[in-house]
């Protein structure tokens, strides 16, 4: 059985008070939630949960339990939102790279614009008049004036 299914059902419950109520959440019968989490039980070798007939509440090692899993299910999420966003929207850390008189003069307002067309994407701007190893640096995108003769560099003339 699949380990983060009993984490997610073992935390829904926990959260419901009821294995009817977290598996209506998750989607899934009853009788599943039950089996995921006697699964639990029976691969951690401990009682998770006091039982009546109308709600279920964590035992010691439950509550004990509960804190762990439920910041593995955040992490867990929190990792799938953070590369979510990679398919849907422009999202992450643009390094750019120009000259200053340049950047003061021309490009400050196209950023200012691009910004707003893409709000997740972190901008990290350079502006400096000296030589700088695009690569070294770190850069996605640099503005050079004159000849480029780095061969690593994919160069478009603009």
């Amino acid at each position: 059985m699949d380990r983060l299914t009993e984490l997610t059902s073992f935390v829904r419950a926990c959260d419901t008070a009821s294995f009817s109520a977290a598996a209506r959440e998750l989607g899934l019968s009853q009788p599943a939630v039950s089996q995921q989490i006697r699964a639990l039980e029976k691969r951690l070798g401990v009682r998770l949960f006091d039982r009546t007939t109308r709600h279920v509440s964590p035992t010691e090692a439950g509550r004990r339990y509960l804190e762990r899993a439920r910041d593995i299910i955040e992490r867990i999420e929190e990792a799938d939102r953070s590369v979510g966003c990679l398919e849907s929207k422009m999202c992450g850390r643009l390094a750019v790279g120009a000259p200053a008189s340049f950047g003061a003069g021309v490009l400050g307002s196209y950023l200012i614009e691009f910004k707003r067309a893409y709000p997740e994407l972190l901008l990290d701007v350079a502006l400096t008049d000296s030589f700088v190893d695009v690569i070294a640096e770190g850069l996605d995108v640099a503005i050079r004036m004159g000849t480029i003769d780095d061969d690593r560099l994919i160069v478009r003339k603009l």
